[in-house]
Formats: structure tokens, C-alpha cells, sequence
């Protein structure tokens, strides 16, 4: 079964709305992040992807100047270890929604972002704050 980002997006949200505000294309530089989970500790960045994750950890690098914390998120299939190496050495973590079961894996947890400023993620969090995602 094929399905868009923006089904993946709309299926995955409701898995954070009890726990988290969550804002969606959000920007941040010259860039849209896909979704930010913020729960007053910690900023979450998720770059949802159906193919083309080379694109993607390249766009959550990006995200790692504000966030605590980054993830990719995509369908659930069998990962390369190409792209399990890529996350772990950039400390991303990986959701993968099983859209038959309709649940979310955490298939790699991620490590706190070494590469914030707090310049950005305060900028980014009184924007979120104040209702603002652009």
C-alpha cells in the first residue's frame, strides 16, 4: 500500500497530541522543518519521508541547531544499514509507522544534539510559544 507524506504526517500526529504542542512546517533559517513536538523541556524536530532519506538526514542536520532532539520519520520497511549508520552517527532517531497496525516504532532512539545553539532554539521556541510556526 502506497501512501503520501502528508497521510503519514496526518496518521502520526495524533500519537504526540496528549503529550506535546505540536506545530507543522515550521521554519527555521532557510528551512521548513515538518514537525515540531515541544513540551516546555524539550524541542523534537521530525522530517517525515516516504523515499530519498539521503535528502532527509541532510535536512535534520539542519534541524540540530535548534532542537534537542531529531528524527526521521517513514513508513515501515526494512532499513539499510547505510541509513542506521547515517542516523547514529548524526544522533537521529527513527520512527517508523506501520500503517497496518497503525503504530509508531521507535526503531532508533536519538542523542541529544551536540551541534545547538541557544540562540537558535530560544528564538525558535519564543516563536512556538507565542503561536508563531513561520
Amino acid at each position: 500500500m502506497d501512501i503520501l507524506e502528508s497521510d503519514l504526517i496526518n496518521k502520526v500526529r495524533p500519537k504526540f497530541e496528549d503529550r506535546y504542542h505540536i506545530f507543522e512546517e515550521v521554519g527555521l533559517i532557510n528551512r521548513s522543518i515538518d514537525m515540531v513536538l515541544f513540551d516546555q523541556k524539550s524541542l523534537i524536530t521530525i522530517e517525515f519521508k516516504i523515499r530519498d532519506w539521503r535528502k532527509a538526514v541532510t535536512q535534520i542536520q539542519g534541524h540540530l541547531i535548534a532542537a534537542d532532539y531529531a528524527y526521521l520519520c517513514m513508513p515501515h520497511k526494512k532499513i539499510s544499514k547505510q541509513l542506521e549508520d547515517l542516523l547514529t552517527k548524526y544522533g537521529i532517531g527513527l520512527w517508523l509507522y506501520d500503517i497496518y497496525e497503525d503504530e509508531l516504532i521507535e526503531a532508533i532512539k536519538p542523542s541529544k544534539s551536540l551541534t545547538q545553539w541557544t540562540l537558535y532554539r530560544k528564538s525558535l521556541i519564543d516563536r512556538l510559544s507565542k503561536g508563531g510556526a513561520q
